[in-house]
């Protein structure tokens, strides 16, 4: 039963034509996070695109509106309200990891000693020029 439900699954979402590795959950499972595009890990934050669009398009139009997940992490949630297929438990959840990441790279900046002016300089310039 589980088997063709997946089944009529990838045909309704036009998966049919991927191979495990191409599906962004299997690929992580199989070879790392690390391997994952940048569309694939948007994808997998979203779970599932629309009734004509798989999670992966719905991504790719993120990243294309946007351009890097930089910009994706900096725009507000309604700004990505207005993304077809794009509600509010997909743009809540794709700021929530943005925030994430940012709360982790705060955190391991604490972490690094600042003892040359060089280091000072590294620490500011991210912050203004960024």
């Amino acid at each position: 039963m589980q088997q063709c439900r997946l089944v009529h699954m990838k045909k309704k979402l036009g998966l049919q034509n991927l191979n495990k590795s191409e599906m962004p959950r299997e690929k992580a499972l199989l070879s790392g996070m690390k391997y994952l595009t940048s569309e694939e890990l948007i994808a997998l934050l979203i779970r599932s695109g629309g009734s004509k669009v798989t999670a992966i398009d719905v991504a790719r139009s993120i990243l294309k509106k946007y351009g890097s997940l930089k910009n994706v992490a900096s725009i507000e949630i309604d700004e990505l309200l207005k993304i077809n297929n794009i509600g509010i438990a997909k743009a809540t959840s794709i700021k929530a990891a943005c925030e994430i990441a940012l709360r982790l790279k705060d955190n391991s900046e604490l972490i690094k000693k600042i003892t040359t002016p060089k280091d000072v300089y590294e620490y500011i310039y991210k912050d203004l020029y960024s």
